[in-house]
């Protein structure tokens, strides 16, 4: 179950006056009604900014979807949607005369579902056979229920999906193992890196730079890296000397663990700063996640910098 909703149309604001943000600190959410339109939008965009972006904040999404193309639609997968309100003029009657929704409106109602919004349906005026309350509810309980299941990828982020995340300092901080086994459950980055590193090795290949290749990861925690690396040059058949520069005294133990059990023959585990480390010679390439997973979390570009 959602917390109560206050629910405030833009009427409601314009009789009552002006809107006090000290009501908002010990109050529930405050649900503002508004139609997913872009006039709508841009509503609920100006009553936010002179709310300075509260946080108990959020849309009752009256789906109403007549002249409103699918880019429009689609921006409020962007917004805190709390509530979705099907009015009777938001269904059709397919040809076998059952309330359904259009097209634009259902993609986007099974996109919400995925943000755990509550649903209301107004009730029809008509009472008539399948136009009442009934076959809309039987509808929306039908799309929800045939919702595909999660991907491995969704299903990692879906814990973290509109949530805030403090910055991880790892030049500061020694990050704690479950850190790392978090980072090396995601099912998409490590395969990205992979691929990156298998296109520059084969490109250099074909170039035919002399072998073995100079590979430096930088950061390497407990080695996912350093494994996606190994793959990339087994893949492009070349031979590679792989230095794993890590801090962390814990992690370092982890790589040299990773190097004795997998048999990483051309791996050197370096313990130790990568700004002050004298590396015994010139990189081919340098791979690094110290940016983070998104922009610059981690804040530690300066590591890389006093590397390069």
């Amino acid at each position: 179950m959602l917390p109560s909703l206050v629910a405030l149309t833009m009427q409601d604001l314009l009789a009552g006056g002006l809107f006090s943000l000290a009501a908002l600190e010990d109050a529930a959410p405050v649900a503002l009604q508004v139609p997913a339109t872009s006039s709508g939008w841009k509503a609920w965009n100006r009553f936010r900014t002179l709310c300075d972006h509260h946080v108990r904040l959020c849309c009752a999404l009256e789906l109403t979807v007549d002249k409103t193309s699918e880019k429009e639609l689609e921006r409020w997968l962007a917004e805190p949607v709390r509530c979705v309100i099907l009015s009777p003029s938001t269904f059709l009657l397919n040809r076998s005369g059952y309330p359904v929704l259009p097209k634009k409106a259902k993609a986007l109602l099974e996109q919400l579902f995925r943000r755990q919004v509550q649903v209301i349906i107004a009730e029809p005026q008509s009472v008539e056979q399948n136009e009442g309350l009934l076959p809309r509810l039987s509808y929306i309980a039908r799309l929800f229920q045939a919702l595909p299941p999660l991907s491995q990828a969704e299903r990692f982020a879906y814990s973290h999906m509109d949530t805030l995340q403090a910055p991880l300092q790892p030049l500061a901080d020694n990050l704690e193992s479950e850190t790392y086994e978090l980072f090396e459950t995601d099912p998409v980055k490590y395969a990205k890196y992979q691929e990156a590193v298998f296109i520059f090795l084969t490109e250099r290949k074909q170039e035919g730079r002399p072998m073995p290749f100079c590979v430096m990861v930088l950061g390497a925690g407990r080695g996912p890296l350093v494994e996606a690396a190994l793959k990339a040059a087994e893949r492009a058949e070349v031979e590679v000397d792989l230095y794993a520069v890590e801090k962390n005294p814990n992690a370092v133990q982890a790589l040299r663990h990773r190097k004795r059990r997998d048999g990483w023959s051309s791996v050197q585990v370096v313990p130790g700063d990568m700004r002050s480390w004298d590396a015994p010679k010139k990189a081919d390439v340098i791979i690094s996640e110290l940016l983070g997973s998104f922009g610059d979390n981690e804040l530690s570009p300066e590591c890389l910098d006093g590397a390069c």
